[in-house]
């Protein structure tokens, strides 16, 4: 086998492994695309799940302040005290204002929980789109890889090509239709 051929073959080799490792980037990118999708659902499904733990949360604290109130009225009027008025009244108000801050305090925990699991959700999925993006530019790379090795691999049999006609004393076709 000739230099010449050689230099083909090579060339070929070249294009053909640029191809092929443009094709292994874009699997590996469409993977990881697949990966940070899923977790953009799952992370989604954390923001429902979060929602619905506050509900439950601000349900249960509902509760409690409801029977904080209750206690403080029934053992106030246990020992005789008008629970509407004066210093009882205050008491309970007291109770029911604290359970109201406790209520807010568990209001905007659940919002901040769920607005954490929609910020990584859209952080998925951007990772996502940029993964896919990555996959198509390691296709387009890899062609023009190829592309610039058969170029390369042309010139260089052409190169090689005139060096021997040169030396040898033929003449060579440049490709424009007349001979030197």
């Amino acid at each position: 086998m000739g230099l010449a051929a050689l230099s083909i073959v090579g060339t070929v080799v070249g294009a053909v492994g640029s191809v092929v490792g443009a094709m292994g980037q874009a699997n590996a990118a469409a993977y990881q695309a697949q990966v940070a999708e899923q977790n953009r659902k799952i992370a989604e499904q954390n923001a429902v799940e979060a929602s619905q733990a506050g509900q439950q949360e601000l349900f249960a604290q509902g509760m409690k302040t409801r029977a904080a109130i209750g206690s403080a009225k029934s053992a106030l009027a246990g020992a005789g005290v008008d629970v509407n008025t004066g210093t009882a009244a205050g008491l309970v108000d007291a109770t029911a204002a604290l359970g109201t801050l406790d209520s807010m305090t568990v209001r905007h925990n659940t919002a901040m929980d769920i607005r954490g699991w929609k910020t990584k959700g859209l952080e998925y999925q951007a990772q996502a789109q940029m993964k896919r993006m990555e996959g198509k530019n390691a296709v387009v790379a890899g062609i023009f890889n190829a592309g610039s090795s058969i170029l390369g691999g042309a010139s260089q049999v052409t190169s090689q090509r005139n060096r021997w006609d040169l030396a040898s004393g033929t003449s060579a076709n440049y490709g424009m239709g007349f001979r030197v």
